[in-house]
């Protein structure tokens, strides 16, 4: 955790004194972070001395360029794999922990780790472990076996090799389920084009393929590309290219602002998968963890639950969620404002937790209205049922006092 922070620290100092905006920005700071005074009481705080200190500081700015510089996935992997041993080899002899100085928010230990740790790592089976060797037979036996339609490579449609996954709606770990196996049962290719445009072509004959068997092979299939290096598209990705509209962000020196489509493809094709998407899950994942922990054991310490049917508790779950989620969002934006606007630097995956927990919130703000609409409903029934009986019981009382009277 220390490490982190000083990791964020460090890299607010690095972002606000570059010059320029992605991708097209130069470092101008040359003292070192130790010299500047806030970073080094936050250093002494959490018991950092200044070599510690320069070996973090030395991590920020290796990520720093890996994120200005242009450079595509295999460029990105290379550079990134030759400064993670650079650092392994001076991490442990001042005493910091390896894994720690890779995985708190580093993107050269995630591009070093990623690869070492994919399945389908190296280009044969003498550079593969036991168990990389025997999961690359088993996606190759999966990608054999299911082999569907939609898994088309046509450049001059705009399905290319590095672009087809996430341009095919069947490759879609979420939408897939239901337009991958539509596409299996017609023997159809959908896909969105470079333009936002919905296209469907015919790829191969319809074939007498039940629902539940092609919803197997798209699975299978789906299984036989996550482990490959160039991955799946994150849940809903696919989908946002529908919008062509402009999205503001440049992709060269000089260049214009490209379109939804085009944006999501370049961030795909330089490795915005689904493995991208995992390691992004975890700050909104520990987040919602430690809100929903906190919420049970308030409700487990108190007496007796409020309102009907707990809706008064799940509210004000959802809400905290919703206040946590956005908080999360806006610093994610800022942090993408100070690193240039880089569109990898975006966690997709928290503000997809965002929009989930919007939708909620909306559903139970929505029972809750319907359930102090039906109390109310009830309440006055009620209360017009109490009086009717104390006419009923007036109208008695004054006809036995008529009765009585001489």
């Amino acid at each position: 955790m220390s490490l982190s922070l000083l990791k964020e620290a460090i890299w607010l100092r690095l972002s606000t004194s570059a010059e320029g905006t992605w991708p097209n920005r130069s470092l101008r700071l040359a003292t070192a972070a130790r010299d500047d005074p806030g970073i080094g009481r936050l250093a002494g705080l959490v018991g950092m001395d200044a070599k510690q200190l320069a070996v973090i500081e030395r991590a920020c700015r290796a990520d720093q360029k890996l994120l200005d510089e242009r450079l595509d996935d295999r460029k990105i992997k290379k550079r990134a794999k030759k400064i993670a041993k650079d650092l392994a080899s001076v991490a442990p002899g001042m005493g910091l922990p390896v894994a720690a100085v890779y995985l708190s928010g580093s993107v050269t230990g995630l591009s070093a780790q990623s690869e070492k740790l994919s399945p389908m790592a190296g280009t044969d089976g003498l550079q593969r472990s036991a168990f990389q060797q025997w999961v690359a037979e088993l996606t190759t036996n999966a990608e054999d076996w299911a082999k569907v339609p939609y898994d088309v490579v046509k450049p001059k449609i705009g399905l290319t090799p590095n672009t087809h996954r996430v341009a095919t709606i069947g490759h879609d770990p979420g939408l897939g389920l239901v337009f991958g196996t539509n596409d299996i049962i017609r023997g159809n290719c959908s896909f969105i084009d470079a333009n936002g445009r919905w296209q469907v072509i015919q790829s191969v004959r319809a074939g007498e393929q039940g629902v539940l068997q092609a919803l197997v092979k798209v699975i299978v299939h789906g299984f036989s590309d996550v482990l490959t290096p160039r991955g799946v598209p994150p849940p809903f990705l696919s989908a946002l290219q529908a919008l062509n509209v402009n999205s503001g962000v440049t992709l060269r020196e000089d260049g214009d602002p490209v379109s939804v489509p085009n944006l999501i493809r370049h961030m795909y094709s330089n490795g915005y998968d689904l493995r991208h998407f995992a390691t992004m899950a975890i700050v909104p994942s520990f987040a919602e963890l430690a809100i929903r922990i906190y919420h049970y054991v308030r409700i487990a310490a108190r007496v007796e639950a409020l309102g009907k049917s707990s809706i008064r508790d799940r509210l004000k779950l959802s809400q905290m969620l919703m206040l946590t989620h956005s908080l999360l969002a806006s610093g994610n934006v800022v942090k993408t404002a100070l690193y240039g606007w880089n569109p990898t630097a975006l966690n997709y995956a928290q503000f997809l937790a965002l929009a989930k927990q919007m939708i909620l919130l909306v559903k139970l703000s929505s029972e809750r209205n319907r359930v102090i609409r039906k109390e109310l409903a009830d309440g006055w029934e009620a209360l017009l049922d109490e009086s009717r009986r104390l006419i009923g019981d007036r109208d008695r009382l004054e006809d036995q006092l008529d009765k009585a009277a001489p």
